[in-house]
């Protein structure tokens, strides 16, 4: 594709970046930052907010970067964890985590990238700091091709999508996101689709049903006059809702009433009611790994990141399908399944949606990045 097609046919937020110094096309991402700051702190602060678009389960959020050496030839920070915010009820949401701070991190590289900053990541794991990353100055600008939109316009379609499948076209686009030993697996058979439906029904009730879990999940909902940076509200459950709707259900399923709500089978008809929307997916996909490591769960991520541009550029959503990997059981059916004896790590509907997903609470860049000099 040759620059005058991109530049003609992309529109919104975009940055465009030729390695040919007679013919270089550049625009500046459009985010206020401190202009006291030098360089690359201002990559770094530009690149975080787009990366904080990154998706996380219940929209916790959390990351959290530190500058720990600044200068104008150098800037090195520790990328990792934000303990407040992490999700700790069920083993697997750690990996969950994990994988967020790929995303959050493969987002935080395309945006470096294209402002022609080299970003060189070394995995440390220590403490709550998972990674290292030194940026320097890039020597050359390469070329490259970023629309920071495609990020920070991806939202999570929860509802149905329309019957439309995947060409092989768009699944080799997709496929080549995945980096290390990251597997990617489509899913539209009728016969594994049904099953993948008999799952959710069966077991999709877990989480509802185990008290610790729920309040967790329930301290992440945005009710009405509540103001968090952090979460989601009904509507990206169940789209618009009344406000009668919605004073019945915070007071229903406060986990206070949790035996109440239990009794009268509330958990197994939410699952019902997933069941029927797994019905209506036109096609699934699974990123398997070799061995459940906190690298491989953060290199998952890594390859979600790009495969989360690409389809969101292809006019694709992604909805995950989390339930039946944080319990053993259905984990280990949905293996059996299709993971050909390796470990799913990620688990998703994608296609077209109805309805497209809407956008949700976000940290600002200032609440990520702290500065340890």
């Amino acid at each position: 594709m040759n620059i005058a097609t991109i530049l003609n046919n992309k529109t919104g937020l975009q940055l465009s970046i030729v390695a040919n110094v007679l013919t270089s096309h550049r625009k500046s991402l459009n985010i206020d930052v401190d202009k006291t700051m030098n360089e690359l702190t201002q990559g770094l602060y530009r690149a975080i907010d787009i990366a904080r678009h990154a998706p996380s389960s219940h929209n916790s959020q959390p990351w959290r970067v530190n500058i720990i050496s600044d200068d104008k030839s150098q800037l090195i920070a520790a990328i990792g964890f934000d303990s407040t915010r992490m999700l700790t009820t069920l083993p697997k949401l750690n990996d969950e985590m994990f994988i967020s701070l790929g995303v959050f991190t493969g987002f935080l590289k395309k945006t470096l990238t294209a402002q022609s900053i080299e970003a060189k990541v070394q995995w440390v794991q220590k403490g709550y700091n998972i990674i290292q990353i030194t940026l320097t100055k890039a020597a050359i600008n390469h070329a490259y091709y970023f629309d920071e939109s495609l990020i920070i316009e991806r939202h999570t379609a929860r509802g149905p999508y329309l019957s439309t499948g995947l060409s092989n076209d768009q699944k080799y686009t997709l496929s080549e996101s995945m980096q290390g030993n990251i597997e990617c697996r489509f899913i539209e058979s009728l016969a594994e689709k049904q099953k993948i439906k008999s799952l959710v029904n069966d077991y999709a009730g877990l989480d509802f049903a185990n008290k610790a879990v729920w309040a967790e999940t329930y301290r992440h909902i945005q009710f009405a006059n509540q103001h968090k940076d952090h979460g989601f509200t009904l509507k990206h459950l169940f789209g618009d809702v009344s406000s009668i709707f919605e004073a019945a259900f915070r007071l229903g399923f406060h986990p206070k009433n949790h035996f109440l709500y239990q009794a009268l089978g509330m958990p197994n008809r939410l699952a019902k009611g997933l069941a029927d929307l797994m019905e209506k997916t036109p096609c699934f996909f699974a990123l398997t790994i070799k061995e459940e490591m906190p690298k491989a769960f953060y290199t998952t991520g890594l390859s979600l990141a790009d495969f989360m541009y690409q389809a969101t550029e292809l006019g694709l959503s992604i909805n995950p399908v989390s339930v039946l990997l944080q319990n053993d059981t259905p984990r280990k059916k949905l293996e059996s399944l299709i993971a050909n004896d390796r470990k799913i790590a990620f688990f998703a509907r994608i296609g077209i949606a109805e309805h497209q997903g809407i956008a949700s609470a976000r940290r600002s860049k200032e609440s990520i990045c702290s500065t340890y000099i």
